[in-house]
């Protein structure tokens, strides 16, 4: 059985204590947004790989009875970028030859190991909306906050600063323990207001 929450934790403990938002009941008050395209450079080595892959796949392609290969092209080109570990051997869907074994870099599997993009969580909030939330909203210190999608920790940030109890729940595995290496290096920041 996998792990999970009962539902009771919300009904029992939690629903006289919870305010819940949705993004429209917020968005007046939220600055107008603005992206910014951040380039990142992609690790050479993982480049060269990438590359090699993508020319035999698209070589393959353009054989005949190679048209199902450009797909596996897209699947790869999508992932391989993302995780460039455990990836499977590629196999030609019409007949189930493997035409490529893509190169694994085991060493970015590892939590203290990450690609350049993967530096913070894909969609990391910045604490100062959490801040900025939990001032607009005025939170009273008696209630205990829930997040069900902990992310990169700014939210337990925030609300460690502002001496709330909390809860957090994150599926991954792999972002719990980026998000609790960030909570707990943040956590021992001597700061100059520690002491006034």
């Amino acid at each position: 059985m996998a792990p999970g929450i009962s539902p009771l934790i919300f009904t029992d403990y939690l629903l006289d204590r919870a305010v819940f938002l949705d993004l429209s009941d917020m968005s007046r008050f939220l600055p107008e947004l603005r992206e910014n395209v951040v380039t990142i450079p992609t690790e050479k080595e993982l480049v060269s790989s990438y590359n090699q892959i993508v020319k035999r796949l698209k070589e393959l392609g353009r054989q005949k009875g190679g048209f199902g290969l450009l797909s596996k092209m897209l699947q790869f080109s999508l992932s391989y970028s993302d995780k460039p570990y455990g990836q499977q051997e590629i196999r030609n869907p019409s007949d189930g030859s493997v035409v490529c074994i893509p190169q694994s870099y085991e060493e970015y599997r590892n939590v203290d190991t990450l690609l350049n993009k993967e530096k913070k969580h894909p969609t990391q909030k910045p604490v100062n909306l959490y801040r900025w939330l939990l001032q607009k909203y005025r939170i009273p210190s008696s209630w205990k906050l829930l997040d069900t999608h902990v992310g990169s920790a700014s939210s337990l940030i925030a609300f460690h600063e502002a001496g709330l109890q909390f809860v957090e729940f994150e599926k991954d595995k792999y972002m719990y323990e980026l998000s609790y290496k960030r909570y707990a290096e943040e956590m021992a920041q001597i700061r100059l207001t520690d002491f006034l």
